[in-house]
């Protein structure tokens, strides 16, 4: 749907199908036919009219399996002392910034899972109601 299935892509149903929480593409077919895990539902493999269908659609997803979004706050495994904001989400990657020195990584979704990058925190911006203050 727009951009390219790879093994251990992370999938979202861009429509009415968007309950289905993510999934993640456990196999290709030489005959284009991808197979999909998706948590609640198990094992289902699809063609191109039924990612279509269903607006499936790449995404980037945490170690835990939760969407990542710009402003999230994330830890990665152990080795990294520092935690991170997201700054960009992309179908192929999430750029991470470290503050400090650690300037900002790029990760895929196989180095999100290797590093065990987390979301931990989501940051908001505080606003006054009219009138208030």
């Amino acid at each position: 749907y727009g951009q390219p299935l790879w093994l251990g892509s992370v999938v979202e149903a861009s429509n009415a199908y968007a309950a289905w929480g993510l999934g993640k593409v456990v196999a290709i077919y030489p005959d284009g036919r991808a197979r999909f895990y998706w948590p609640v539902w198990g094992h289902y493999t699809y063609g191109l009219h039924d990612i279509m269908y269903y607006g499936l659609r790449v995404v980037m997803a945490d170690a835990a399996g939760y969407k990542l979004k710009p402003d999230q706050l994330v830890r990665a495994d152990r080795s990294w002392s520092m935690p991170g904001v997201v700054k960009a989400v992309y179908s192929d990657k999430v750029v991470v910034g470290f503050g400090g020195h650690g300037g900002e990584t790029a990760f895929t979704q196989q180095e999100v899972e290797e590093y065990d990058v987390r979301v931990s925190a989501r940051f908001y911006t505080r606003a006054c109601a009219p009138g208030a203050g």
